[in-house]
């Protein structure tokens, strides 16, 4: 029986830690300095969209909301990595020099 490994990044955060709605981009490989080129970077993975609407986040109780959101990687890493398999030996390496973030509001 094969083992299928899915690879994801689990994306947790503050929803009102920057006081609007914001997304958490990710990428396989640079990142494009520009931010006006993030989303159309050959790079660029996905992202996990907080939308908070105004007047949220001024209670007490909304200063600890956690947002929770995903991004698959299988596709982007068969596509960009070259590697072999999905075996974490190969991947782990891969995520490490490659996968990286950015915020943008």
């Amino acid at each position: 029986m094969t083992e299928y490994m899915d690879w994801t990044v689990r994306i947790r955060v503050n929803k009102y830690g920057l006081g609007g709605s914001f997304s958490v981009l990710i990428f396989l490989g640079e990142i494009p300095d520009d931010p006006a080129e993030w989303r159309s970077s050959p790079n660029y993975v996905g992202a996990h969209r907080a939308f908070v609407s105004s007047g949220y986040g001024e209670h007490p109780d909304d200063a600890n909301e956690i947002t929770e959101g995903f991004v698959h990687l299988n596709s982007a890493i068969a596509a960009k990595s070259g590697l072999s398999s999905y075996d974490p030996k190969e991947v782990v390496p891969y995520l490490k020099r490659e996968l990286g973030w950015r915020i943008q509001k």
